[in-house]
C-alpha cells in the first residue's frame, strides 16, 4: 500500500541516491538491477557493510515525511493537552477520598 505514510521517497533524490538510502535503512536490501543492461548496483561495494543505519538511524532516515508529520502532530496535540488542561481542584472531595465512619 503506497501512501504518503508508507512510502519512503525523498523530493529530487536520483536512483543512485535513493538505493544508498534503500541501503541503509533495509536490512535485507544489498543491491539492485540498473535500467539499460548496466551492471547492478551493489551497496556492499559501493558503501561498505558497516553503512547501515543502526535502529535509531533506521527510524529516523527511513521513516518518510508524512508519517513523521503525523507523529509530530499527534506528540504536539497531545504536549498542548497536557499544558492547558486545569488541574484538578483540591478543595472539592471525591467519594473515593471519604472514610467510612
Amino acid at each position: 500500500l503506497d501512501t504518503p505514510l508508507t512510502l519512503l521517497r525523498p523530493r529530487g533524490s536520483s536512483f543512485g541516491e535513493m538505493y544508498e538510502l534503500h541501503f541503509r535503512v533495509d536490512r535485507s536490501f544489498w543491491g539492485a538491477r540498473m535500467p539499460g543492461g548496466l551492471p547492478s548496483w551493489r551497496g556492499k561495494l559501493v558503501l561498505g557493510a558497516k553503512a547501515k543505519y543502526g535502529p535509531v538511524g533506521k527510524a529516523w532516515f527511513g521513516t518518510p515525511i508524512g508519517l513523521k508529520a503525523t507523529g509530530a502532530a499527534a506528540g504536539t496535540g497531545y504536549a498542548v493537552y497536557r499544558v492547558t488542561r486545569s488541574p484538578p481542584d483540591a478543595t472539592k472531595s471525591s467519594p473515593d477520598s471519604e472514610v467510612p465512619k
